[in-house]
């Protein structure tokens, strides 16, 4: 462990002298209780590198059990997707990951980013936020990113899922370097963001798609996930980490969750890979 879980704490202050109230296992406990998970473990740690990290390496060696979540409001390393680096800050930021066992193998859990994604936005639904998502783990509100997903997996005597979600409360500086805009919980118009409430309806709403997943596939959810995709019937391009890439009209995704785009070529179909998805300009 990064550091043992503490009691609730008098509001402390964030980088930029706001203050906020910090996390608490305690209160975490009591949130997640109110929403009938009472069977999952919760800890608040005072800082780690990566929440995502960190419960994996403890999965891994028996460290914890699950169902199981993890957060800080002090993250020095958080990690997206394709190695790219979440920006974090104390008060700032909600980042939390969490671990869910399933009896089906990742075959059977073939567009599980996906159904994380529409679970984020059902828990961001409550504030008013009526978000939308672009393939394959980002949340958005007017085309400016909300919140990111990460979905890691593991084998144990089951397939667990470490699913780790960061989502901005309030305004960061933004920064040049970001391929993409940033918007928050604040900017959306949430006037009162309280954190521990958003982890357990984040945990219960991911339990809810996961299970639907398990039970009938990405292809049950396929059609909600397309009904709420930022980009569908939008012009688009695509970049590969080898510097390439290709524009086209996305058209959502099919029944595995693969993404579909109409090019000059043809139509592409692409499960994962090194892509990056951006709207064209022009």
């Amino acid at each position: 462990m990064n550091a043992e879980p503490h009691a609730p704490t008098a509001p402390t202050h964030a980088a930029d002298g706001a203050s906020f109230d910090p996390l608490d296992t305690r209160s975490l406990r009591a949130a997640l209780d109110r929403v009938g998970l009472q069977r999952w473990t919760a800890e608040v740690v005072a800082t780690t590198p990566s929440t995502n990290a960190t419960l994996m390496r403890d999965l891994r060696h028996g460290g914890r059990t699950t169902p199981c979540v993890l957060t800080t409001d002090f993250q020095s390393a958080g990690r997206g997707r394709r190695g790219r680096s979440w920006q974090s800050a104390p008060g700032a930021s909600l980042t939390v990951s969490f671990a869910i066992a399933s009896d089906r193998d990742l075959v059977a859990l073939e567009g599980i980013t996906l159904a994380c994604g529409l679970a984020v936005r059902d828990a961001l639904a409550p504030l008013g936020i009526d978000a939308r998502l672009k393939w394959p783990n980002d949340v958005v509100v007017d085309d400016a990113k909300l919140a990111g997903i990460l979905v890691e997996s593991l084998r144990t005597t089951h397939t667990v899922l470490v699913v780790g979600i960061g989502i901005n409360v309030a305004p960061l500086p933004q920064d040049d370097a970001q391929p993409y805009r940033a918007t928050d919980l604040v900017s959306c118009g949430v006037v009162s963001c309280d954190r521990h409430g958003l982890i357990a309806g984040l945990a219960a709403a991911l339990t809810t798609r996961i299970e639907a997943v398990e039970r009938a596939g990405f292809v049950s959810l396929a059609d909600e996930y397309n009904a709420v995709d930022a980009y569908r019937e939008r012009r688009v391009t695509l970049s590969r980490g080898d510097g390439g890439t290709t524009t086209g009209i996305e058209r959502g995704v099919d029944a595995r969750g693969a993404l579909l785009v109409d090019t000059d070529a043809g139509r592409l179909s692409i499960v994962a890979g090194d892509i990056s998805l951006r709207l064209a300009h022009g």
